[in-house]
């Protein structure tokens, strides 16, 4: 008798714990669910979205798919997604002290793209998630002129070499 209840005490913690695995499962694809009313409208944007928990991304939209050449979010995942997206600043607006959000990003076909990028923290299915907004630049905009880049730069050089004149007193040569 006492194997018997046993059995049925195991059984009954197999069956429950399956019922709590599948409850698991459930809450689990509806945080990453999407709903196409929510998808249209990210569609819609003329902005890239990206929205992710840790390195996995949940959302995308198709703006910025097509950008990077994605046919969709588990493409992007499967090709390395964001640890293989970001590749630095862009070297004309870091230099010239420009929008510190212009990023080189990486596409599919491993060319680089120049996109203004946001991050923002957010609610996703009552977990916090990254959501990344993208809007595309060219690395050298009209509105940034070689004359000022070498300003810039040139303005840079003369406090990099004022600050070594009056450190002269400290500096060995060897």
């Amino acid at each position: 008798a006492d194997q018997g209840a046993q059995d049925a005490l195991t059984q009954d913690a197999v069956a429950q714990d399956a019922v709590a695995q599948d409850a698991m499962t459930q809450d689990a694809a509806s945080i990453f669910a999407v709903s196409q009313d929510v998808q249209d409208l990210l569609d819609r944007l003329p902005v890239g979205v990206l929205v992710s928990r840790g390195d996995v991304p949940i959302v995308m939209n198709q703006t910025l798919l097509e950008w990077l050449g994605y046919a969709d979010a588990d493409e992007f995942h499967a090709y390395g997604g964001i640890d293989r997206l970001f590749r630095g600043r862009v070297p004309s607006y870091s230099a010239a002290g420009l929008d510190d959000n212009a990023m080189l990003v990486t596409r599919k076909d491993g060319a680089t793209l120049a996109l203004s990028s946001r991050l923002q923290t957010v609610q996703w299915g009552d977990l916090p998630a990254s959501m990344m907004t993208f809007d595309q630049i060219t690395e050298n905009e009209p509105n940034v002129d070689e004359h000022l880049l070498l300003e810039a730069g040139l303005v840079e050089a003369h406090e990099l070499k004022s600050i070594l004149d009056t450190a002269t007193d400290g500096v060995i040569v060897v």
